[in-house]
């Protein structure tokens, strides 16, 4: 064997569907130092909708991690208004601030 091997990857479109061909190319020398390359073709079609799948899905889950620190983010300033207003209906000074903290929640949210 001489040369190095080559692999190469094709996208084929066949009456409007996608096919993948992997192409393998394998150069060698015979017994009598003549120069050959044997040359393998394979469908890696499913191969490459499975590496397709998974790269959507990486997507879809980073979106959702996202969603999930900005609800988190949301979250903490709300829990703190809530625990304010809470302190400020124990006084009766606190119920004119806290029907107007509850008012601009209820605008804001």
């Amino acid at each position: 064997m001489t040369g190095q091997i080559e692999y190469i990857g094709m996208k084929i479109q066949e009456l409007g569907n996608d096919l993948w061909v992997g192409i393998t190319i394998v150069p060698f020398v015979d017994h009598h130092g003549k120069t050959y390359k044997h040359i393998c073709q394979y469908d890696i079609t499913e191969k490459k909708k499975t590496e397709d799948t998974l790269r959507k899905t990486e997507k879809l889950s980073m979106v959702g991690e996202l969603a999930a620190g900005i609800a988190h983010e949301i979250r903490n300033p709300l829990t703190t208004i809530k625990g304010f207003v809470q302190l400020l209906t124990e006084t009766r000074k606190g119920q004119k601030f806290r029907d107007t903290i509850l008012e601009e929640y209820m605008y804001y949210s």
